[in-house]
């Protein structure tokens, strides 16, 4: 990754998390244990063309996830890279569920949310899915910086 697309995903991420508030923050209660999602199809949503945009929709997600409790939240990014995933679970299998065994180009964006990790998987197609720890598979080497 060129290291113009670090500063500009920096930057992303840093106006992303700055929340503006005219009264202080309630306190903060733990944040909702991340549920799993089915990837959604590419027809929802357009296809993904740079890891800034997978970027841009996980921490979109997030927040949504949250929901009151985003204000409050410290978002950080940790990684964001190019990934092939094995099948079409995008790294992120769901016992006695069958996927198509192709290899699938997409993107890996992990995000640090009030100290806990979530892991993001997406396709370059458009699918975004966070995964659970406990179910994240790691991605092929990927031949892209």
């Amino acid at each position: 990754m060129t290291s113009f697309k670090l500063v500009a995903l920096a930057a992303l991420v840093a106006a992303s998390t700055t929340v503006h508030a005219q009264t202080p923050a309630p306190t903060p209660s733990p944040a909702p244990k991340p549920t799993p999602a089915k990837p959604s199809k590419a027809a929802s949503r357009p296809a993904f063309t740079e890891v800034t945009q997978v970027v841009t929709a996980a921490h979109e997600d997030a927040v949504k996830r949250l929901g009151d409790k985003a204000r409050a939240a410290t978002i950080e990014l940790l990684t964001a890279d190019n990934a092939t995933w094995p099948d079409s679970s995008l790294g992120c299998p769901v016992k006695g569920m069958n996927y198509t065994d192709a290899l699938v180009p997409g993107y890996r964006v992990r995000l640090r949310i009030n100290g806990e990790m979530w892991d993001y998987h997406a396709s370059k197609r458009g699918g975004l899915v966070l995964c659970p720890i406990s179910r994240a598979k790691t991605p092929l080497p990927s031949n892209r910086d």
